[in-house]
């Protein structure tokens, strides 16, 4: 066990008056008193000198240890004296430096720390996929966003990726999702940003890149915006389908929204409803027409449309009213005709 440095200074006044009061007793003996007066005096005055020095630097140690510690438990505003010219004064000006140094440095990284707080709030609000990666492409920030995008896909994503887990992924290296264009290589590589569009266990999937740089121009880590497409890839493909169908005169066709939600279910209620209608109006010409052709005039369209399809619903209506008309007036004439050729 370590000795207090108060008893090594004790032992070692005591070492120093051991021979003082041997050679003093000898002095004492040979009845020398005036030399033993003198050495008596000299001795008075070193010990008291070595007791206050021991003292000083026993107490300015203390002092020292209790500002230390006080700096550890986040207190910087500690009395320090600064006046002294010795080495003790160069001693408690460094410990001084220490506690401004240390105190501007607290204070900034408590700065740092509350504004990467609000990012991260401010992050698990939005409704975008945000991945944070560190510059050795290690996963080292997540937003709620992507943990549900990620929990979702995970029964996906296990078919090609057998070691991916939803809740498992802070830590991870981005080679976990084995896509070249997610390498570290890759990564260092990007200038600006990077946008891929991979496919993931039969999911299309967006990603977004984008070097996080300091100041000072070194660049210390990634930001990932991830986006599962595979419902939009689906809805375009339908709407693909469905113009190619409507295109060809196939108007049976509808786009599958059972699965389908916000946006996307609105976009594709609202082109159901869009081909609907058409199928609708060119029910009803084909069957006026139709009629027309097997000579029935009577025929007319009945279903409320607007805009354009109104007016080539009054169109149609009117053309088919006219000649009704028109076949009367000629159906008229011509029994006219005949009756005048039998009277004649």
């Amino acid at each position: 066990k370590e000795i207090a440095i108060w008893k090594k200074m004790a032992l070692t006044l005591v070492i120093f008056l051991l021979p003082l009061c041997l050679f003093m007793y000898r002095l004492f003996v040979a009845k020398d008193f005036s030399l033993l007066a003198g050495v008596a005096g000299l001795t008075f005055v070193a010990s008291g000198l070595l007791v206050w020095l021991a003292l000083l630097i026993h107490k300015s140690l203390e002092h020292s240890v209790f500002i230390l510690y006080s700096m550890a438990n986040g207190q910087f505003r500690n009395k320090i004296d600064l006046n002294r010219k010795d080495q003790l004064g160069d001693f408690f000006r460094g410990i001084y430096s220490t506690q401004v140094k240390m105190n501007s440095q607290l204070t900034e990284a408590k700065q740092v720390g509350t504004d990467a707080l609000r990012i991260n709030r401010a992050l698990d609000e939005v409704n975008s996929g945000v991945m944070v990666l560190s510059k050795d492409a290690t996963i080292i920030y997540l937003n709620d966003a992507i943990k549900n995008m990620f929990n979702k896909v995970e029964p996906y994503f296990r078919k090609q990726l057998a070691h991916f887990h939803a809740d498992k992924l802070l830590g991870e290296s981005l080679d976990l999702f084995q896509q070249p264009g997610l390498s570290l290589n890759a990564l260092k590589s990007i200038e600006d940003s990077l946008r891929l569009d991979l496919m993931i266990g039969n999911r299309f999937i967006h990603i977004h890149v984008s070097p996080v740089i300091e100041n000072s121009g070194i660049r210390v880590g990634y930001v990932a915006e991830w986006l599962d497409r595979t419902d939009e890839v689906s809805m375009e493909q339908e709407i693909e389908n469905l113009v190619a169908k409507i295109k060809a005169g196939v108007l049976d066709s509808r786009i599958k929204i059972a699965d389908q939600t916000g946006f996307l279910k609105n976009l594709g209620t609202g082109i159901n409803q869009l081909t609907d209608v058409i199928e609708s109006v060119f029910d009803d010409i084909n069957r006026v027409m139709d009629s027309m052709a097997q000579g029935d005039l009577t025929s007319v369209i009945n279903n409320e449309y607007r805009g354009v399809y109104n007016e080539c619903k009054v169109n149609i209506n009117n053309s088919s009213e006219k000649l009704s008309e028109f076949i009367g007036q000629i159906r008229n004439a011509a029994n006219f005709i005949d009756d005048s050729s039998q009277e004649i």
